[in-house]
């Protein structure tokens, strides 16, 4: 037995690596064994990994649990090149010994295959089934449906017992074909139906033109007092209280339905993910997030509103679908308004006489007569994304009972 030079520990005859730090063991020739002393247990035989295995497990739990294959084998790696992160895991991570390494490289592929299966162990089955309680199925079947050339016998078997357990079938061809081809965790979602939503953004659509409406109309009531020179002061109160309502409701009407609106956005961007849309270019988040970052806010949300227009149409070939021409309608109407309103405000908030209130209602008017085909176009769009995407829901819906089993 030889003492490792890095923590002290005891190890057995022909350890390449400590049991307990992971060190190489160098053992000079003229080294002895060291009898272990009386009465003291002898060290248990070394079932841990070199530091090279450990360095290599970077996908999941099940992965830990690989067949040893010429790739595997430790190579002399000295205490200094472990990851601090990866020194923990050496302890928790069961995998052959070294003879046991040299025996499966020995063997012909047939008594690989046999000797796997001759040292499954319920202890062994009972440690993986427990560490597979929290996996997803899909990371089950594809480890049930694995030869022992992948995973540890223990390991298929402990899975297929664990999707026994939750009511699922391992050999179903579907469920093999989404494990053997998964998709990203957004992809996975499911799609939900967005009538509730769409609604109540149309009617608040409807009232924000209706709103624009009587935005105008009381723009001319107070172009029309301006322009006549002389009013008495009960009018000029009256008429500041009027416009005071309109703005006080306006802005509120204006935020609910921002809100609502960029929610819509978020919703619709997830819908033709799971309905197929793979590569798109801005996320459910970024999708809504570009309205509120200076400069690419000029063009970026239109991007985004045009790739979901398309994937809504052809969830599965959405970059070769054409964008519709409201897109750019939509849009510059969009430009129009939000020049034209942060103009209106800096032009009242900068009014000192008659004349330049007069020249901050005329701009203020033709904002409102923007902004009411602007909230048409918009409800019009919703309104197409919205029936495109529910026919793509229900041709995938046909298409999957069609393909299904005993169909």
């Amino acid at each position: 037995m030889y003492y490792c030079t890095s923590c002290g520990k005891l190890n057995v005859d022909g350890a390449r690596y400590c049991y307990s730090c992971g060190s190489s063991i160098k053992v000079p020739d003229q080294a002895k064994s060291v009898p272990s002393p009386e009465g003291q247990e002898e060290p248990r035989e070394d079932t841990r990994i070199s530091p090279l295995v450990a360095e290599n497990l970077e996908h999941g739990i099940a992965d830990r649990f690989t067949a040893v294959t010429p790739e595997s084998v430790p190579t002399a790696r000295t205490e200094s090149e472990i990851p601090p992160h990866r020194k923990d895991d050496l302890l928790a991570i069961d995998t052959p010994t070294q003879a046991q390494s040299s025996s499966v490289l020995e063997s012909s592929p047939a008594d690989s295959d046999a000797g796997a299966e001759a040292a499954v162990s319920p202890s062994m089955a009972s440690e993986f089934r427990q560490e597979y309680r929290s996996l997803p199925t899909l990371k089950l079947v594809a480890i049930a449906n694995s030869d022992t050339s992948e995973y540890r016998a223990a390991a298929i078997e402990a899975a297929r017992a664990e999707l026994t357990h939750r009511g699922e079938n391992w050999q179903d061809e579907e469920t093999v074909m989404q494990a053997e081809n998964p998709v990203s965790e957004v992809d996975a979602g499911k799609f939900r139906e967005m009538t509730s939503m769409t609604k109540l953004l149309k009617i608040l659509l409807g009232v924000s033109a209706a709103m624009a409406i009587v935005r105008l109309f009381s723009a001319c009531l107070q172009f029309l007092l301006l322009a006549g020179g002389t009013f008495s002061q009960a009018e000029g109160h009256a008429n500041d209280s009027r416009q005071a309502v309109i703005a006080l409701f306006g802005g509120t009407l204006y935020l609910v339905t921002a809100v609502v609106f960029g929610r819509w956005i978020y919703r619709a961007n997830q819908n033709v993910r799971a309905l197929g849309a793979q590569d798109m270019r801005f996320t459910p988040g970024w999708a809504v997030g570009y309205f509120f970052v200076p400069i690419i806010t000029l063009w970026r949300p239109y991007q985004a509103m045009k790739d979901l227009w398309r994937a809504s149409k052809s969830p599965g070939a959405w970059q070769s679908a054409k964008p519709g021409s409201i897109l750019g309608l939509w849009w510059t109407l969009w430009i129009i308004s939000n020049f034209l309103g942060l103009t209106s405000f800096r032009a009242l908030m900068g009014a000192h006489d008659i004349v330049s209130f007069l020249s901050a209602t005329i701009i203020q008017m033709v904002s409102d007569v923007v902004d009411i085909p602007l909230c048409i176009v918009a409800l019009t769009l919703v309104s197409q994304i919205h029936q495109s995407q529910n026919a793509a829901s229900t041709a995938s819906s046909l298409q999957d009972t069609a393909t299904a089993p005993g169909s």
